[in-house]
């Protein structure tokens, strides 16, 4: 059994008492710890008071780059700590729905650094604010469910257009460190984009940590599915980078040589089919078969896979 400790006792009274006396000459003295003008407009839409502002800045919310640094928990726990404390010690009476606001804040500046969009303070206004509180809510509700992701198999060369199709919706389904769907990291040279999927997709910075760690992930997926095919990745094995080992197997598998394979393939298995009654091939199989020639046909190389394998990290 553990004795009980009066000089521990004594330690923890007096580390109370050291705090306390730091807050009461902070408020004889009217010393004050002011927000940066933008984060004081921010903390102001959510809801916050002066009372309110000034407290979360003795939190050491006192600037846009500080609160980018935060995590939903930790605006939660930084207005449980205000609301028990005195208000003459500094404390103030922070709303349950002020705090949704300053949480969803928070989550408004994790998806505008995620997106690699600068953070402008202006654009977070009322309406804004709400609909980042829904928007939260969402993402909170979609980390909870249990998604029955569908491997893509084993990748066959005479299937690869298909099994390429199959690995970027897996990714699709799976969300990397800052919550973007991991298929960002094999991208596309994008079009139009248009959806907020797009926007999120495209604008996921490629550097830093969470890179890194997402980059190192893919690769433990793809190693896991390419077989035969392992030459071709092989090489990215010290490094775990799946976003170069992608772009190496299309640039093989998208190439003259192992296209004319598969269209050379595509056209045999036409040539073995002739629709003659349902009893002897179904339609709906004749069509697809047909369909997956055009498709194999039409499938080149995109010129910008050179430059992307030569130039991207």
């Amino acid at each position: 059994m553990r004795p009980s400790s009066p000089c521990l006792r004594h330690l923890t009274q007096l580390s109370f008492d050291v705090v306390n006396a730091m807050i009461d000459y902070r408020n004889s003295t009217g010393t004050k710890t002011i927000m940066e003008a933008d984060a004081a407009q921010l903390s102001q839409t959510c809801g916050l008071n002066a009372a309110g502002r000034e407290a979360h800045a003795a939190e050491g919310h006192l600037t846009l780059n500080d609160m980018k640094l935060l995590r939903h928990k930790d605006m939660t726990d930084a207005t449980k700590r205000t609301n028990q404390l005195p208000l003459n010690r500094g404390g103030a009476r922070t709303g349950q729905m002020h705090v949704r606001k300053l949480e969803s804040l928070v989550w408004w500046l994790n998806d505008e650094k995620r997106r690699d969009i600068e953070t402008d303070a202006a654009q977070f206004a009322t309406d804004e604010c709400d609909k980042c509180v829904n928007k939260r809510e969402i993402d909170q509700q979609s980390e909870k469910i249990d998604t029955e992701v569908t491997k893509p198999g084993k990748l066959v060369p005479e299937k690869w257009i298909e099994w390429e199709q199959r690995f970027e919706n897996c990714l699709n389904s799976l969300s990397g460190i800052t919550g973007v769907p991991l298929n960002h990291m094999v991208r596309h040279e994008p079009g139009t984009i248009e959806t907020e999927e797009e926007q999120l997709i495209y604008g996921a910075v490629l550097n830093g940590n969470a890179f890194k760690q997402d980059n190192k992930r893919v690769y433990g997926y793809l190693k896991d599915c390419v077989a035969d095919a392992y030459e071709w990745v092989k090489k990215f094995n010290n490094t775990n980078n799946g976003r170069q080992a992608m772009f190496a197997l299309r640039l093989h598998y998208n190439g003259p040589g192992e296209t004319e394979k598969r269209i050379a393939t595509a056209e045999r298995t036409v040539k073995d089919i002739f629709y003659r009654s349902e009893d002897r091939l179904n339609f709906e199989v004749h069509i697809t078969k047909l369909h997956e020639r055009h498709k194999t046909e039409s499938h080149t190389i995109p010129k910008f896979l050179i430059r992307t394998t030569e130039n991207s990290a």
